[in-house]
């Protein structure tokens, strides 16, 4: 093309010389004609024809050798395009390198391949399908479906055939392999026809990209995100999941959410160490129970499902999860027997999620309010019961900012001769807005809302604020939270309360729980040691429930303890509370601390008490809880 373009140029700038030379003979011509004579017109007439037809001839055979250039080069080219055809074999040599190509990629690929028939039987497979499968060259000849039996039914790969015989379309699908050493694998095979061989036979090729090792990261992803990895219990999103499913497909099924009493103070007594020991092993035999489906809701709480509405059936349920629950587990010498509560829905197609868990929460709120180890079904009743709580709970603030709360005071006296030594002090809410609630269920409440210290704070004023006020002289003797007594910060609360009624801590004495002593012994003496420093007197109350141990209490610097109501009530019928009370007064009369008895209803068990050396005592015998007027006016202490 270059050549030809050259060609053309040339002959166009000799055409332009050619007209140029003639107008430039034309031009001389026309001069000498006007100037010269007849026989120099002719001369110079013979002379400018014969220029012209020089040029002319020129043209005409530059032309000519143009035309035989261009034929040659054609001539050339094809002669070039036959000798390349001639040197590749046209057509045969062309299908010879593409089969090499082909067959480079079918043996070198990192990709599982095989080539099979209609038979489905194997021609060839490539080393990475060997390598992958643990097979040798003599799979040759064997069976498709030998390499996926027992997984996928015959009928399949029939259907495939089929399927690839009347599509050129490639057919891509995820089965589960198996390897010679029968190992399962999920590969995605891509299913595609190639070719058809001298006998009229279709072949086929098969591609498979194993999936196994990203299957096994997904499941094990799947396993963390719906299993509680301490229980091996699946969580709270697959029962969710499960719930969904039965309200869906409208089956019945009751659900049973369980507690574990007193869970919090066995991680609090013994660490969590061992409760998470002890969640271990219940929740193996959770998984034994076969007719139950167990998921872990959140600490100390799960949940059960059972497709049945049968109560004989539910309360078998109820009670097999109890007495896995009570089951004795030992570890490093302590053994424990916890019980548990259980709240019960049964579901009818008649709820949805939603309305399942907020039943389900409300039915094991009761049960815990009834008191250790209960059971019981959800009743739509309970849900004014959890209103009530609500109404003490947003309550109890607006008592507090209105301050409507009163303080009674019930006298300690002393035995021997029973005069009025000291007073406890108890709250009392003459507004509460629920009504039939007494203040042991407002406390209750306060303790689960953590509105516990604030009531505190609110009776240690107002018991300071009394003391300035009335310079009353008794001691007073304030019942102090688990939650306030380990709160950071009381220390400096009771110091502000000093300097700002100007009262003598003597005549104060705080009580505190077992429960708030054994919770952090370290913390517990060093509080302790702050709120004596500063003169305040402490007492331990309600001595021996639950948590007794003489460890403590010679270690911790008490002034008097109170023994139990539960012990007292039986004491002159009970050999065994008798025996308990009068070690424990010896107890303390060792220790040097004073005793104080409660719940005194009766003067056999007040002469028994006198008898045994108790120094103090309190209850209804003597008298109820006073108003603080009533105190005033008629109480004076010694009286």
């Amino acid at each position: 093309m270059k050549d030809m373009s050259m060609t053309l140029i040339t002959r166009f700038n000799r055409l332009i010389i050619y007209i140029l030379f003639v107008l430039l003979i034309g031009i001389l011509y026309h001069g000498l004609v006007r100037s010269v004579t007849q026989t120099s017109i002719v001369i110079s007439q013979w002379f400018v024809y014969t220029m012209i037809v020089a040029f002319s001839l020129v043209l005409i055979k530059d032309f000519f050798d143009d035309r035989s250039f261009y034929i040659e080069k054609k001539v050339l080219d094809l002669n070039s395009r036959d000798k390349l055809v001639d040197e590749l074999g046209y057509q045969d040599n062309f299908n010879d390198a593409n089969q090499d190509i082909v067959t480079a990629l079918f043996q070198e690929s990192f990709i599982s391949m095989m080539i099979w028939n209609e038979e489905g039987r194997v021609v060839k497979c490539n080393d990475a399908f060997l390598k992958k499968f643990s097979y040798d060259e003599r799979v040759e000849g064997m069976l498709l479906y030998d390499f996926i039996s027992s997984f996928v039914d015959k009928s399949t790969f029939d259907q495939l055939i089929k399927c690839l015989l009347k599509s050129n379309q490639p057919i891509e699908k995820e089965l589960l392999s198996r390897t010679k050493d029968n190992e399962a694998l999920n590969i995605v095979w891509k299913h595609l026809k190639i070719s058809d061989t001298n006998d009229g036979k279709t072949q086929f090729l098969s591609m498979g990209y194993d999936l196994t090792e990203e299957k096994n990261r997904v499941r094990q992803i799947d396993e963390m995100t719906s299993k509680d990895m301490p229980t091996n219990l699946q969580n709270r999103f697959m029962f969710e999941k499960k719930v969904k499913e039965l309200v869906d497909e409208k089956r019945a099924f009751t659900i049973y959410l369980m507690g574990i009493d007193g869970f919090k103070t066995i991680n609090e007594l013994y660490g969590y160490h061992y409760g998470d020991c002890y969640l271990k092993d219940i929740s193996e035999s959770f998984l034994g129970m076969k007719h139950l489906m167990c998921y872990r809701g959140s600490s100390d709480k799960f949940i059960f499902v059972e497709e049945t509405l049968d109560d004989q059936k539910i309360d078998l349920s109820v009670s097999t999860i109890k007495q896995i629950v009570r089951k004795k587990i030992s570890l490093n010498d302590i053994d424990c027997r916890p019980t548990c509560s259980i709240g019960i829905v049964k579901c009818n197609n008649d709820k949805d999620l939603s309305q399942i868990e907020q039943d389900i929460d409300i039915a094991l709120d009761v049960a815990k309010f009834k008191g250790k180890n209960q059971s019981v079904y959800f009743k739509e009743d309970y849900k004014n019961e959890i209103m009530k709580t609500r109404c003490i709970e947003f309550g109890i603030d607006r008592a507090l900012e209105r301050e409507e709360f009163i303080l009674n005071f019930q006298p300690i006296f002393s035995i021997s001769d029973r005069s009025y030594k000291k007073y406890e002090v108890l709250l009392r809410w003459p507004n509460n807005p629920v009504e039939g609630s007494h203040i042991g269920q407002v406390i209750d409440v306060a303790e689960r809302t953590g509105q516990i210290i604030a009531l505190d704070r609110y009776v240690i004023s107002k018991t300071f604020e009394m003391l300035y006020e009335t310079k009353f002289d008794g001691i007073l003797t304030v019942n102090l939270s688990t939650q306030s007594f380990h709160s950071e910060n009381l220390f400096s609360y009771l110091e502000e309360m000093i300097k700002r009624y100007h009262v003598n801590p003597s005549l104060v004495q705080f009580e505190i729980t077992e429960y708030s002593v054994v919770k952090n012994m370290e913390k517990t003496r060093f509080y302790m040691n702050q709120m004596k420093s500063l003169g305040f007197k402490i007492s331990l109350d309600d001595f021996g429930t639950d948590y007794s141990s003489l460890n403590y209490l010679s270690k911790l610097p008490f002034d008097s303890l109170k023994i139990d109501k539960s012990y007292i009530d039986h004491i002159s019928t009970s050999k065994a509370d008798f025996a308990i009370v009068k070690c424990l007064v010896n107890l303390a009369y060792e220790l040097g601390l004073e005793t104080i008895a409660e719940g005194i209803e009766h003067e056999e068990q007040l002469l028994i008490l006198d008898n045994l050396g108790c120094h103090s005592g309190q209850g209804y015998l003597i008298s109820k809880p006073l108003p603080q007027k009533i105190l005033l006016n008629t109480m004076t202490p010694g009286s």
